[in-house]
């Protein structure tokens, strides 16, 4: 199976390195080079027979998808972003330094633990849904989208922060 999947197009969260989560922040920042890239994804995108389109329940994912030219998706919940309860509308930097650099060393051992117990679940539910599937495209989030990669290529989530992810990049992943 393929995996293609864009992190949502930046907003002004993402902007001002401002933890959205569980927040639907439908404004997304579209300009000539936003535009650029999507064309650019587009044309990787092109030949390829998808077998299922999925967005997160989230507007910022849902117009990336309709600016990529996808007017019918599967909306997933299953694909929403971690929620950082008490961290969300707050800087990142915030969130690193409150755990001591354990978001970043080692999520699951922070005090976002049950969270992060949520996103694997959500992930390993995902893979089990579209298992049957050859090509599938994603329009997702940055913890979700690293959590993913960090699951398939490590096995575990505790590397998900050490990748990093642009908005609006399309990335593959054959699992």
């Amino acid at each position: 199976m393929k995996l293609y999947i864009i992190r949502h197009i930046q907003t002004e969260y993402n902007l001002k390195n401002i933890l959205q989560g569980s927040i639907n922040v439908p404004s997304v920042i579209v300009n000539k080079d936003v535009l650029m890239h999507i064309e650019n994804n587009k044309k990787q995108l092109y030949n390829i027979d998808f077998d299922a389109v999925y967005t997160s329940e989230y507007d910022r994912t849902q117009i990336t998808a309709t600016l990529h030219g996808f007017k019918s998706f599967t909306i997933s919940p299953l694909l929403n972003e971690l929620s950082f309860r008490d961290f969300e509308g707050k800087s990142k930097d915030d969130l690193i330094k409150t755990t001591n650099g354990l978001w970043i060393t080692n999520p699951e051992a922070s005090l976002l633990s049950t969270e992060i117990s949520q996103l694997k679940t959500q992930i390993l539910q995902f893979l089990e849904e579209i298992a049957a599937y050859k090509n599938v495209l994603i329009f997702s989030h940055g913890a979700f989208t690293r959590g993913l990669m960090s699951m398939i290529e490590f096995g575990v989530l505790s590397e998900m922060n050490k990748i990093s992810i642009p908005n609006n990049k399309l990335i593959t992943i054959e699992k």
